[in-house]
């Protein structure tokens, strides 16, 4: 136990020991095993760990099955409090599910008779197959959200994920880097061909391959205020918005997360829509299975590298894991929000939800800037006209536009493979997560980087301003746009500094409009006189396919919609049905045989029997 708590905590001493022993922490330990966290805090195992801590920081056990997060809202509740008893607080996860002989405990023989009481100190496993039991979920099933777990997880382990997120320990001279718990070769069929663990409990359906795995290991996380951050130079990773914790029947312990994610969602005012990433702990697939086909969340968002299923569960730390994980892969993703799940033994849930430390519109937006800076310097003489990002869960497209694309490829798709190269090293993407296009631009007089360009090279040649900038002017509108504007700036040696504006058309300055309509790019043009600075905007117009400006219409545009020519309604029509046009019947004429009819105007007409009056 003591050997995973000194491999995550020697990191950790370097900015802890430079702190001022004046300032107030708090470590915050979570383990199942009571032999580590005894209350008189004379073990070995702790007196070692205390050794890599500062001699003035105050310590706190936390004791609650699969409730390592515990440690995380002790800190954080000690951070926000008014007298500020700790300003910096470590929340420590530890579990060493290969020495922990989880016995049942001794109880009295009043929670014996105590159905809920008695319900508590029963096998977690009996509470999977209740669970799979009650709300129908099939062995099939469980099976298929266990692949998705293994898939996941040897994925991620095969690409790197994992590897900023763990610390190599030595262990008997061995170095281990890896999650050694994640099993390759998973399949539907070596799942299926497993048998039950639970077999004496009827039609049991949790086996080996779809309950989470028995591993050991220990995760920190440092919680600490902004101040206090910034003053210590440590980097912000993400920011704790709120908790949640919840009760259901001991019983139905893993159905927990259904009831804890809505609440702390309430609590901070976001919907399931809201989140990024979600971390819900599979402690066995049937639980798993439920809650999230409950909650009505997509699995994509769902432990997206795997979880406990293939990576393991150790009680005490796997709480602190799915934070570190969690936020790691908002890095990674550019994501905003992330809600962690787990059920706790005895029938309790709970949920929290972070913030990563850069809104997603703001790392979008500065990876979209520096992406595009760096094409503008490497295809300038390619004719580089803009990119578009789409990002997708497996990987990230880019697709270039330039006037030159068969430069921008290469022979034999050299260059292009040089970029994906560069842009991969430049902005950390995965191996094999990345892929570049070239895309020609069609209208090259619509796209305000290849204008500045022109307009650059025409500046660099010795063309006089004015003649540039018109000739600028003329090819835009030729090309269709709504409206044209360009500036000139800057000064040249021996003379005054000045700005010149050439605009033509109608151009929109502000609001969302500008932002769909306006295409917008700024150069700078180094001449032996000094430096020019030019910026061009174009007014695109409304094109219904898209190519030469946006298909939505402008905010002022009217449309008029001449009404319906009325029907002749040749018959009254009531609001149960529609007005039918009948055509009148053409007149019957009646025909007579001339002998039957004379036959019938000789004959008097006889009666059987005469009237009686």
């Amino acid at each position: 136990m003591a050997a995973l708590a000194f491999s995550v905590l020697p990191s950790f001493r370097q900015p802890l020991t430079s702190t001022s022993r004046t300032a107030s922490m708090t470590l915050f330990a979570s383990s199942l095993l009571p032999a580590f966290l005894t209350p008189t805090w004379k073990t070995p195992s702790l007196r070692s760990l205390l050794e890599l801590i500062p001699p003035f920081l105050l310590a706190v056990p936390k004791s609650k099955i699969s409730h390592s997060r515990k440690s995380m809202r002790s800190a954080n509740k000690g951070l926000k409090d008014k007298q500020r008893e700790t300003s910096l607080g470590l929340a420590v996860g530890v579990e060493s599910m290969s020495l922990n002989p989880r016995p049942t405990p001794e109880v009295c023989e009043a929670v014996d008779k105590t159905t809920e009481a008695h319900d508590c100190i029963q096998p977690m496993g009996w509470t999977s197959e209740m669970v799979a039991e009650t709300y129908k979920v099939s062995r099939q099933k469980q099976d298929e959200y266990a692949l998705i777990s293994h898939t996941r997880a040897n994925k991620a382990a095969s690409s790197g994920t994992f590897a900023d997120e763990i610390l190599p320990i030595n262990i008997k001279g061995a170095v281990i880097s890896v999650d050694d718990t994640i099993r390759p070769g998973v399949s539907a069929e070596s799942l299926a061909s497993l048998k039950s663990v639970f077999p004496n409990w009827g039609e049991a359906s949790t086996t080996a391959g779809n309950a989470s795995g028995v591993g050991d290991g220990a995760a920190l996380c440092i919680l600490t205020t902004r101040e206090r951050a910034q003053k210590e130079g440590m980097p912000i990773v993400g920011k704790w918005v709120g908790s949640a914790a919840v009760g259901v029947e001991p019983r139905y312990m893993g159905i927990a997360p259904i009831f804890a994610i809505p609440k702390v969602l309430a609590q901070v005012g976001l919907t399931k829509d809201d989140i990024d990433v979600y971390e819900i702990n599979e402690a066995f697939a049937s639980q798993f299975a439920y809650c999230v086909e409950e909650l009505n969340i997509p699995i994509e968002k769902i432990n997206p590298n795997g979880g406990s299923i293939a990576i393991s569960h150790p009680l005490g730390m796997t709480g602190v894991r799915q934070v570190v994980t969690g936020l790691a892969e908002l890095q990674r993703t550019g994501g905003r929000f992330l809600c962690t799940s787990m059920c706790v033994g005895s029938g309790m849930g709970a949920a929290a939800v972070f913030i990563s430390k850069k809104r997603k519109f703001v790392a979008d937006g500065v990876f979209r800037a520096e992406l595009n800076e760096f094409f503008t310097r490497e295809l300038a003489e390619e004719g580089y006209s803009g990119c578009d990002v789409r990002v997708t869960h497996a990987r990230t497209e880019i697709i270039i536009r330039a006037t030159h694309t068969q430069e921008v490829l290469g022979e034999k798709g050299r260059r292009i493979r040089e970029l994906t190269a560069l842009v991969q090293k430049r902005f950390k993407f995965p191996e094999n997560s990345l892929e570049l296009y070239a895309e020609k631009v069609q209208y090259r007089g619509l796209s305000a980087i290849a204008q500045c360009e022109s307009l650059r090279y025409k500046l660099l040649g010795g063309l006089a301003v004015r003649r540039a900038c018109y000739g600028v002017l003329r090819f835009v509108m030729e090309s269709g746009a709504k409206g044209c504007e360009v500036v000139v700036s800057g000064k040249l040696r021996a003379a005054r500094a000045k700005s010149m504006k050439f605009t033509d058309g109608f151009m929109l300055h502000s609001g969302q409009p500008a932002r769909e309509f306006v295409d917008y790019a700024v150069r700078h043009v180094l001449l032996k006189q000094g430096v020019l600075g030019i910026k061009v905007k174009i007014m695109k117009g409304t094109d219904p396919e898209g190519q030469t400006g946006p298909r939505q219409p402008l905010p002022d545009s009217v449309q008029i919609i001449e009404p319906p020519v009325d029907k002749i309604v040749s018959e009254p029509s009531s609001e149960q049905r529609e007005p039918v046009a009948v055509a009148a019947p053409a007149p019957v004429e009646e025909a007579y045989a001339p002998e039957a009819y004379q036959q019938q105007q000789q004959q008097p007409e006889t009666y059987a029997e005469q009237p009686v009056f």
